[in-house]
């Protein structure tokens, strides 16, 4: 890696004005900081835009947990996965469910856009 800094002259790469409009994204995540309000996401009901990962951890945080066992594994892999993102600068996230319930109607409270 450090060669790789050397040779190209950065260390961080610029990831913007990407059409992904047509792709169908699956078990995908975005991280340190890229910025997806730049790039060209696809629609659809198993999508949400999420503009901001650390009011959703919130959310999370404050949500009751599941009593299904199913349920509550999802829920605890979506907390663990925001809060990641969180931690490592993305601000904002796209993902595919399944969510947690009331987490894709929550998702206009703390500032996302449903896709």
């Amino acid at each position: 890696m450090a060669d790789d800094v050397r040779t190209l002259g950065r260390s961080v790469n610029e990831f913007r004005g990407n059409n992904f409009s047509s792709a169908k994204l699956r078990d995908v995540g975005f991280n340190t900081g890229i910025v997806l309000a730049d790039q060209v996401l696809p629609e659809g009901e198993e999508y949400l835009y999420i503009a901001d990962t650390s009011a959703a951890v919130a959310w999370l945080k404050n949500a009751p947990v599941p009593k299904d066992r199913k349920a509550e594994k999802e829920y605890k892999g979506l907390l663990g996965l925001m809060s990641y993102y969180t931690s490592t600068g993305q601000k904002d996230q796209f993902m595919t469910g399944p969510f947690p319930p009331g987490f894709r109607e929550a998702a206009a409270t703390f500032g996302s856009l449903l896709a």
